[in-house]
Parts: structure tokens; C-alpha cells; sequence
């Protein structure tokens, strides 16, 4: 998975005070201790910080007991991070204080509970944080758009982003929860900088928790914005849908409009649309009694290559649209590879700024992703000014879960078609052509005339000349058509001669 943010230095934690014990911290609110016993009490790494109550009291705040070394300013996200010393701790419980100590980095922590504060551009950049909020902004592409934040960290700091149940294999292969909460801790864990040292800390700190769920997810609801900007703008130029100049106003979109209605018509529905277009999209509209369901698990037309669809199946086709590569493109490397794209080199790379793809280091493409270029293009193409997760009895979330249902029942075809967005994104082997029908090029032909000419041609010496024998050819050949009768003679009377 690809990984690294400027900004962060990984701190390399200290070996745990003797008697400490590496077992998980438990949840939930900490229990006052005693006041400890001064003469038994391990003694904290030199250069670090003591965390611990100030009083007997039920209060959850802690006093760090200063050292000699006092914390650094917040540094600068280009800066490169200078190396903590010794990380601090902080103990957990009453019981665990006598056997455990939590390792953590002050300043690290200290960036958290500072970027969930500042919404400025100016003041994060100002605080060092601004590489935490750039961080925070690419999760939802590489999860998607329908994640509980406050789920996926808090159950994932519980069981450490593992499954709730021990056999994987009897886990039905239906999205939900335990899948969530898996993959998307997995991720955060992966690329949130200094998130996966500090699991066992925030354990402790479920305030500091649903603060960073809360922030990840508005950070994310403007990623999201962002995203929807570029794709909409754009894709139907790119696309040359028919009267893309009328659909620049998104209100006038969805089934207000015939071409909109038909890629957003469920594709079985797609010959009772053709049908009756207008009937159709005004039934629609209407909320008619009678009107064809445009449920999330019928799905739409736009996600279909319709050159590979066979009627009464759902997988051939499915997700391999030209709109589909296009929309992909769009937002994970930019308007000039998808413009490539459109013109038939879909693996040129586009100038200018650089990319989201590669500012997120990726190289690889996610079923999670593809699930949600799906879903911001079904918005695109819907006449809904403002983002809901429902449009009429369209459900987002049920149609990407229904999607990636089916990638977790075939791994085999997931991995398909994340191989197939990853060829003609970011190259790496000649993708196979749709039209393919294994009949040799115009080059295999060529190849094949010029070998059956060669073969039909009578065998001949074709072993190289010295210098005189190709003199002599030149004179033959410059001789006359008497010269050449008078030398045949002479050397049969040579012949004769046994010369």
C-alpha cells in the first residue's frame, strides 16, 4: 500500500521498563490509583515525561512532571522531524500502572489535538499540522465515501483492527461492519502519519478518539466536494455525450434528461427505456406508482461496457465503461491523462500540477477506489444540487455495498478488474484490446508474404563474393551481348582442353 508524508519522524521506541508487560491496555476510562509508593515505583527513561494523575479524584486530566528537555516547537510540514530522544508514557488504569508504560511522542500527540481545531489553511501551515489535514483528505480515496469514522477507530483501537470473529472463514462474504471496521483501520493505520505508534495511547484517550473520527470525516466531506467538482465539470466533454453544452447546469441532469436518464437507467430496464424514453424519465420523475424501481442493486448503464454485456447477466461488462476509465482518471491523475485517454492514449502523462495518485505514492488501484469513482459519478450524473447518500429510491450506500459484496465473493474478478483500471491508468503492460478477435495485424501478414515469397524463390549460391569474382560480375554484366557469346565459346574449348 503506498505510504510516507513529509513531516513525520518515526519515533523508535525504547525497551519497557522492567516489569512491564506488552499486552494491550484495557478500554475504557481509566481508574484512579492509590498514590503510589515512591520506593517501588519504576522510574521513567531519562529525558522523558511522567504522566499520571493529579489527584485521587475521578478527573481524567494529567500533569506531565517537566524534565530537563523541554517540548520542541510544532515544526514545519516540510521540515524534516528531529528525533525524539526518548518517547514519554503515560499509564492507564490501576492495575496497569504497576506493570505497563505507554510510550508516546508529546509532539505528536500535541499535532493532533491541534489540527482538529484549525479549519485555516494559514494557521495549520503556521501550527506544522497542514500535512495531517493533507493526510486526512486522501483516506476517503483509498476507503471511499461511506465510512463511520467513530466506528472503524474505535472498534479498531479495541480488537486492533482485527475481525470480532477469530475464523475468518466463517465469516460470510457480505460487506458489513467486521469488514469495515478490518480494512478501513487497516488503512488509516497505514497512512495517517504516527497513527500506528500511537494505538496503544489513544486507547486511552477516547476523547482525543472522537475528535480525530469527527475531524477525518469533515475532511473528508471536503475531499469528497472537491473530487465531485472535477469529475462533474468534465466527464461529459470528455465522454462526448450528446448535448453535454445543456447539461453544464447539474439541475437539469438525472432523468430530466434523456441521455442523463439512460446512464443512470438500470441496465435491464435499458429496453423499456429505449422504448419510451420520455415515458420513462417522466415516470421517474413523477414518483409514479407504476414506475420501474432505480434500486441500488439494479445497476445503472454507466457502469457497463454495453460492447461486452449480455443480456440476462450481470458480470460481463460490469465496471469497464469508457465513462467508468474516464471518471477514474479524472480524479486520481488529472484532467490531461483522462483528455489522453479520450483521444486514445490512455497511458500518456498529463503536465502541470502533480496528480492526486501521485501525491498519494499509488500505483496500484483498490476495489474500494473503483467503488468510489462509482459512486461520485452517479451523483455527477443525478440532478441533485446538494450530496445525499439517497436519490429517490436509489440507496448510495446499499449500491456500494452491493459492489463490493460482489468483489469479496470473487476475489478472482476483483482483481480483474483492478488490473484492468491499473493498465490503462498507470501503464505497465499493453492492455488487451476490447475489439480483440485473435485475427492476425496488417504487421503478422506482412511478415508471412515476405516468408512465402522467399520460399517460392529457386535456391541459388548466396555465399559472399571475394573481390574478384565480384569484378567479375560487374564485367559481365557491362559486357555486350557478343562478348558474352565469344566467352562461352572460348571456355567450352578450354573445357575441352581440360584446363
Amino acid at each position: 500500500m503506498p505510504h510516507g508524508f513529509l513531516g513525520l519522524q518515526r519515533i523508535h521506541k525504547r525497551p519497557i521498563a522492567q516489569g512491564a508487560s506488552s499486552r494491550a491496555p484495557s478500554a475504557g476510562p481509566p481508574v484512579p490509583p492509590p498514590a503510589p509508593r515512591p520506593s517501588k515505583r519504576p522510574h521513567p527513561p531519562s529525558g522523558s515525561s511522567d504522566l499520571s494523575p493529579e489527584s485521587d479524584s475521578g478527573d481524567e486530566e494529567r500533569t506531565v512532571k517537566k524534565t530537563t528537555k523541554k517540548h520542541l516547537p510544532p515544526r514545519a510540514a516540510n521540515q524534516q522531524a528531529e528525533h525524539v530522544d526518548q518517547p514519554h508514557e503515560v499509564a492507564d488504569s490501576q492495575q496497569a500502572r504497576k506493570k505497563r508504560k505507554v510510550y508516546y511522542d508529546p509532539d505528536i500527540v500535541q499535532r493532533y489535538e491541534t489540527v482538529v481545531l484549525l479549519a485555516k489553511y494559514d494557521a495549520r501551515v503556521e501550527a506544522g499540522v497542514e500535512y495531517l489535514y493533507q493526510a486526512a483528505r486522501v483516506l476517503p480515496r483509498f476507503m471511499g465515501t461511506f465510512v463511520n469514522y467513530d466506528l472503524v477507530l474505535t472498534a479498531g483501537l479495541a480488537r486492533d483492527g482485527k475481525s470480532a470473529d477469530d475464523d475468518r472463514e466463517a465469516i460470510d462474504k457480505v460487506w458489513d461492519e467486521d469488514h469495515e471496521v478490518a480494512w478501513y483501520f487497516r488503512v488509516i493505520k497505514d497512512q495517517f502519519p504516527g497513527f500506528s505508534e500511537h494505538t496503544a495511547y489513544l486507547r486511552q484517550r477516547p476523547d482525543l478518539v472522537s475528535q480525530l473520527a469527527k475531524w477525518m470525516k469533515a475532511v473528508a466531506g471536503k475531499a469528497r466536494s472537491s473530487d465531485i467538482t472535477r469529475i462533474k465539470d468534465n466527464i461529459l466533454f470528455l465522454a462526448k455525450v450528446p448535448q453535454a453544452h445543456e447539461l453544464t447546469d447539474k439541475t437539469r441532469r438525472g432523468f430530466k434528461n434523456t441521455v442523463t436518464g439512460r446512464l443512470l437507467c438500470p441496465v435491464k430496464y435499458l429496453p423499456k427505456f429505449d422504448a419510451e424514453p420520455e415515458r420513462f424519465c417522466r415516470m421517474i420523475r413523477d414518483s409514479h406508482d407504476d414506475r420501474p424501481r432505480i434500486r441500488a442493486k439494479h445497476w445503472p448503464t454507466f457502469l457497463y461496457d454495453m460492447k461486452q454485456y449480455v443480456p440476462g447477466k450481470a458480470k460481463p461488462g460490469l465496471l469497464k465503461s469508457a465513462l467508468m476509465l474516464q471518471a477514474y482518471q479524472l480524479l486520481y491523475t488529472g484532467l490531461s491523462s483522462a483528455k489522453a485517454s479520450a483521444q486514445g492514449d490512455a497511458r500518456r502523462k498529463g503536465k502541470g500540477k502533480p496528480s492526486v495518485a501521485h501525491k498519494m505514492e499509488m500505483s496500484v488501484v483498490f476495489p474500494t477506489s473503483i467503488i468510489y469513482v462509482a459512486t461520485l459519478l452517479h451523483f455527477t450524473l443525478n440532478s441533485q444540487v446538494e450530496w445525499e447518500e439517497t436519490d429517490g429510491d436509489f440507496d448510495g450506500w446499499e449500491f456500494s455495498r452491493s459492489l463490493l459484496t460482489c468483489m469479496l465473493k470473487d476475489r478472482k474478478w476483483a482483481d480483474e478488474i483492478c488490473e484492468w483500471y491499473r493498465i490503462r491508468v498507470f501503464g505497465g503492460g499493453a492492455p488487451d484490446s476490447d475489439d480483440s478477435d485473435d485475427e492476425p495485424s496488417a504487421f503478422d501478414l506482412f511478415l508471412e508474404e515476405i516468408d512465402d515469397a522467399q520460399e517460392n524463390q529457386p535456391e541459388k549460391n548466396n555465399m559472399p563474393l571475394d573481390d574478384d569474382e565480384a569484378e567479375e560480375d560487374a564485367e559481365k554484366a557491362l559486357a555486350s551481348p557478343e562478348d558474352t557469346e565469344l566467352e562461352a565459346a572460348l571456355s567450352q574449348a578450354a573445357g575441352s582442353n581440360n584446363w
